[in-house]
């Protein structure tokens, strides 16, 4: 059938082949509305939560690894400040100072010649600690001092030398005079690092 022949068709037929043709277009208008655009939306919709579970995932992930991370870092933060207080003035600052230096002193080849008594100091203005001031002199070859006092530096991270005075001698031993000025851990840090410990 052509399209030439169409318009050879008596008019009830014409009416009829149009009547089909408006019911198939609305027949496929519908499906297309009712059904396709239906499931098109509602992939779009899915694929749109999908979209947002995926944000919401990642930015969970993310916090979690920092959280994790955090963690870590806060044990380590934990972990440093716990060994700062170890190396602070605890008790009767004279002999923690003596105990710590002569033990100290037996791993170096000087000798203490002087540990002064000294004096509690002005508040360290930035840990809010109280400080122990005292003098410690000590002979020995000059690269034994100078071993000794890194190893001091060392060994008391919270502790600062004030000053160093050397002497020498023509037989090759040096004297030195060290100011120190050690920090002394508060009471309160103390009582709780004991009940910790016990």
């Amino acid at each position: 059938m052509n399209f030439a022949s169409i318009g050879q068709l008596p008019k009830e037929k014409k009416q009829h082949l149009i009547l089909i043709g408006i019911l198939t277009v609305a027949g496929v208008i519908g499906t297309l509305q009712f059904f396709v655009m239906k499931q098109w939306n509602a992939r779009g919709v899915a694929r749109d939560k999908a979209a947002a579970l995926t944000h919401q995932i990642e930015e969970a992930e993310k916090r979690a690894k920092y959280a994790a991370a955090n963690e870590e870092h806060r044990k380590m933060v934990r972990e440093f400040a716990a060994t700062q207080q170890a190396n602070m003035v605890t008790g009767d600052p004279f002999a923690w100072v003596v105990r710590e230096v002569t033990l100290l002193a037996e791993n170096h080849p000087v000798r203490v010649t002087g540990l002064r008594p000294g004096s509690k100091g002005e508040p360290d203005e930035r840990l809010k600690c109280a400080t122990y001031l005292t003098r410690l002199e000590i002979t020995g070859r000059y690269d034994d001092i100078g071993n000794f006092v890194r190893d001091l530096e060392n060994r008391f991270p919270t502790a600062e030398i004030q000053s160093l005075t050397l002497a020498g001698n023509p037989s090759g031993q040096h004297s030195a005079a060290l100011d120190l000025k050690f920090l002394v851990l508060p009471e309160k840090l103390a009582k709780k690092t004991e009940a910790k410990d016990s």
